[in-house]
């Protein structure tokens, strides 16, 4: 009888344990649905975004789609952000991105300029056309969009990304299915390296 009990007792867990590991994933999947519809702090298009009320805005992409982001605050950067400029009189800030579905993230670093610090908002790439980069991240395998680019870190093929600044949040999906990823990857270095170009030559200047 006592064998009887414990094997009921074992069942009885196991089928407990499956439950709440279906029902935490049915709530995360929720939670992620849900967060594509409260983007409440930015703007995502294929397009440099040029105005408040971009008409290309969206929030979901193909992973060969070109990507830009405008974010934007109540007040001026300076008054929001509370970023100081460096030795080298620019003003690093960095944008926390989150693959809230393989679980992994990493940070986009780049500079602002004291021009752009009076402003209520500012723009940066995610996965920029290599002919129209917005402005140089400081890192290419660490510091790019393009590192979730990978057969390991991309179980799931339709992530659904956070990006963070101080209290702005915004979230985009990116389907990478059927997706050459090395192809995108190879186009990002391009856009990083130019983007690094172009700079150097305005500097010269």
């Amino acid at each position: 009888m006592n064998r009887y009990l414990v094997l009921l007792s074992l069942l009885f867990f196991s089928a407990a344990k499956n439950f709440a590991q279906d029902t935490s994933k049915i709530n995360h999947e929720y939670e992620i649905r849900g967060s594509l519809r409260q983007n409440m702090h930015m703007v995502f298009a294929r397009t440099p975004v040029t105005s408040n009320n971009a008409s290309n805005a969206t929030q979901t992409f193909k992973g060969d789609d070109f990507i830009y982001a405008r974010v934007f605050f109540s007040k001026p950067l300076k008054q929001v952000l509370f970023l100081e400029k460096n030795d080298e009189g620019v003003i690093p800030v960095d944008v926390f991105v989150e693959d809230l579905t393989n679980h992994s993230s990493l940070y986009i670093s780049f500079d602002l300029s004291e021009d752009e610090m009076i402003k209520t908002f500012f723009d940066f790439d995610i996965f920029p056309d290599p002919e129209h980069c917005l402005r140089p991240s400081k890192e290419f395998e660490t510091g790019r969009f393009s590192y979730f680019l990978s057969e390991s870190g991309l179980e799931n093929k339709r992530p659904v990304f956070k990006f963070t600044i101080g209290d702005a949040t915004g979230y985009i999906q990116v389907d990478f299915s059927g997706t050459n990823l090395q192809q995108v990857k190879e186009r990002d270095l391009q856009a990083y390296q130019r983007a690094h170009q172009v700079r150097e030559g305005d500097e010269k200047q």
